[in-house]
């Protein structure tokens, strides 16, 4: 049996927890610096993808959010929640929270941490040439470019595995590509490095969250 997506990175404290939503890999271990880092006020969560555990990746996205919904309810059964996500995780906790939204619990933050609305991806991705002719040679090279950027380089990962972390990576970009966001009613707030926002960005989750966008530059 699949265990649970829920991966305590740190303890303690009162208020309500802080749920961080796995990146495209389907790992969360891109946020344990993250929790070291932030004030002990909550406990903080990753939610990663069941299929690190051997479960059949979701076939859409707000599949994949609710099952993370499901697990995060066990842990906190009504709000305020606290949701940020990186890059496809903001994605997916953009869709937590609209769920949450939905059956009447209020979420006092949504972060999302270098994401972009999946028809903007598209549009860069098209403009940079990276859905040319040899789509699945190109998707293997952002997997690599992944895993190296998580793992390190130089990080020896048998090929069966890596296989498996393939397919999941797959299953989860697709997901993302298939996704078209429904306005949000809440605030969202936006988390870029210096620099690396885009108008296009700003633009398109400003249209989306009918709450207000707060745009929070990291050096």
């Amino acid at each position: 049996t699949p265990s649970s997506p829920l991966v305590l990175l740190r303890s303690g404290g009162r208020a309500p927890p802080l749920f961080c939503v796995h990146p495209v890999g389907g790992g969360v271990g891109c946020y344990r610096e993250l929790a070291d880092l932030l004030i002990a006020e909550r406990p903080i969560y990753g939610l990663q993808s069941p299929a690190l555990d051997g479960a059949a990746p979701a076939g859409s996205l707000p599949e994949m959010a609710a099952t993370l919904l499901a697990a995060l309810r066990g842990v906190q059964p009504r709000g305020p929640y606290f949701l940020a996500g990186w890059s496809l995780g903001g994605v997916l906790a953009y869709e937590i929270a609209q769920q949450l939204t939905l059956a009447g619990e209020k979420v006092a933050l949504l972060a999302l941490i270098d994401s972009y609305p999946p028809a903007l991806l598209c549009q860069l991705a098209a403009a940079d040439g990276a859905m040319a002719d040899d789509p699945v040679s190109r998707l293997r090279l952002a997997f690599t470019q992944d895993l190296v950027a998580v793992a390190g380089p130089g990080a020896t990962i048998p090929a069966e595995h890596s296989e498996q972390l393939f397919q999941i990576f797959q299953a989860h970009v697709e997901a993302l590509e298939s996704y078209m966001p429904a306005a949000y009613a809440g605030p969202l707030t936006l988390f870029s490095c210096t620099g690396s926002e885009s108008a296009e960005q700003i633009r398109a989750w400003g249209g989306l969250a009918q709450g207000g966008l707060s745009v929070k530059e990291l050096p």
